[in-house]
């Protein structure tokens, strides 16, 4: 019986395990047709955690804005939680990811912003601001900020008084003059209070992705056809995991006071 309940109980949370997590790697040029498929993938999702790791400077705008719609529909309709990791680089049309997460981790060679620079495609500088602001949850000042910093070059922010506000102001120290879009580091970041952690690729990997859990990645250039996103999510470690579950259910015929091997870590 004890053999039977466990494995019912699997059946039950296999397909909920199934869904509990997601990678999605956004890396290199973000073109179209690569972002598209990644859209893909998110619709196929209804819960669970979404990790994403950017690394990118160049790709397209509008439809990485289009991307960053579905997110935050699936945030907002299904609870799923955002973890971002900026691995080097979240600069050009990649930028606008970093602003759904729930929590943001980031290296210690991060640059953040500058949101029009490398993008195939171009906004107007209002609809930009709108589209962006909207991803951007009511009582964040210090993001509604920084969006505005990253797509405006005439958008002076300074320091005053150890915070970031709109400037001119006489005498503040400036952070991000006229002229020129704002790229944050993560000395930045930090000071602002905005990343859960710093960390190294290998260390995020490793606490988010434990090397026992581990499954291929969601690689948003993988996609082939409708029902290749299903693939990327994390059922081969969870079937693995499933067969020791039940190998560890059946009898043993070791000696007494003999732990079997499997199972234990």
């Amino acid at each position: 019986m004890r053999y039977v309940c466990r494995s019912f109980l699997l059946c039950l949370l296999l397909p909920v395990m199934v869904q509990a997590a997601a990678v999605l790697r956004m890396e290199g040029h973000l073109g179209r047709e690569r972002v598209e498929e990644a859209i893909e993938l998110v619709r196929t999702l209804e819960g669970g955690e979404l990790v994403v790791e950017v690394d990118s400077y160049t790709g397209d705008l509008q439809a990485v804005l289009e991307l960053a719609g579905e997110i935050y529909r699936l945030k907002s309709d299904h609870g799923v939680k955002t973890v971002v990791y900026v691995k080097n680089s979240a600069v050009g049309p990649s930028a606008v990811l970093p602003f759904l997460a729930d929590e943001l981790y980031v290296s210690r060679v991060v640059a953040w912003g500058d949101v029009p620079a490398g993008s195939d495609t171009t906004l107007p500088l209002n609809l930009l601001r709108s589209r962006l602001r909207s991803l951007i949850p009511s009582g964040k000042a210090e993001l509604l900020l920084l969006a505005q910093g990253m797509i405006d070059p005439d958008f002076v922010i300074v320091e005053e008084g150890g915070r970031w506000v709109v400037g001119p102001v006489a005498g503040a120290r400036v952070i991000s003059p006229k002229g020129e879009t704002l790229v944050v580091h993560e000395g930045q970041l930090q000071e602002l209070g905005l990343v859960a952690g710093v960390l190294s690729p290998r260390v995020f990997e490793g606490r988010f992705l434990p090397e026992e859990e581990k499954a291929p990645p969601l690689e948003a250039s993988a996609v082939q056809g409708g029902g290749a996103a299903g693939a990327w999510l994390e059922a081969p470690r969870l079937l693995k995991r499933a067969r020791l579950w039940d190998r560890s259910c059946r009898p043993s015929h070791r000696p007494r006071g003999k732990s079997p091997a499997v199972g234990r870590r």
